[in-house]
């Protein structure tokens, strides 16, 4: 695996300085960002000319603490050893900047107990049986119904938490007796779903495989 050492990971402190730069990394929280709803910014990237993001999230410190630079999710890669696109989107999930938390996400992500449920296990085959992408709730719906508007319509009511998604998944069960809503509660490991992160992947992929 190539290129390692092009890899930077940066605690920065939000200030005038260097507000630009987080924005153009960030622009998802631009508005936050302007509003102070946050202090700091922690953000991976590629350290080259091209300054290519890979992932970055902003939050609220209580202490002013900031480092140049850290290996955390290099490590993470040397230990996992990814070689393809689905890994790497895997890597950017189970890596987040809590890393007290990380750990125990990582060690329930590897360890994992949930009841079996074979067509399950197989769609979720790519994330180690576990609901981590939004595009991964329709493909459930669509076991039961593959109507595609209808499908859309169950992702749209989860990710406003609406009382119909549930209501929904209630009455969709298993051959196994197990309903559509205990898969899912069961298997959201960090207790929601997202879109996953191609940008950050593919600017990864890039470097280490191209």
């Amino acid at each position: 695996m190539k290129n390692l050492d092009k890899i930077k990971e940066t605690l920065f402190r939000i200030e005038p300085n260097n507000i630009s730069f987080i924005k153009k990394m960030l622009p998802m929280y631009a508005s936050q960002i302007d509003r102070k709803e946050c202090s700091h910014a922690h953000i991976i990237f590629i350290d080259d000319d091209s300054k290519a993001f890979i992932d970055g999230v902003i939050f609220q410190a209580d202490e002013d603490e900031t480092f140049e630079q850290g290996t955390k999710f290099r490590n993470l890669i040397e230990s996992r050893q990814p070689d393809c696109l689905k890994d790497l989107l895997l890597l950017l999930e189970i890596y987040c900047c809590d890393m007290a938390y990380a750990h125990k996400y990582r060690e329930k992500f590897n360890n994992p107990s949930f009841r079996a449920i074979r067509v399950v296990d197989e769609l979720l085959k790519e994330s180690n049986g576990f609901l981590l992408w939004d595009y991964q709730i329709i493909n459930l719906y669509c076991l039961f119904d593959e109507d595609p508007k209808k499908a859309d319509n169950f992702l749209k009511q989860f990710n406003q938490k609406s009382p119909g998604f549930w209501n929904t998944a209630r009455k969709l069960i298993f051959d196994n007796g197990i309903t559509l809503e205990k898969t899912v509660l069961e298997r959201s490991i960090l207790g929601h779903v997202k879109t996953p992160k191609l940008k950050g992947a593919y600017n990864l992929y890039r470097l280490l495989f191209e």
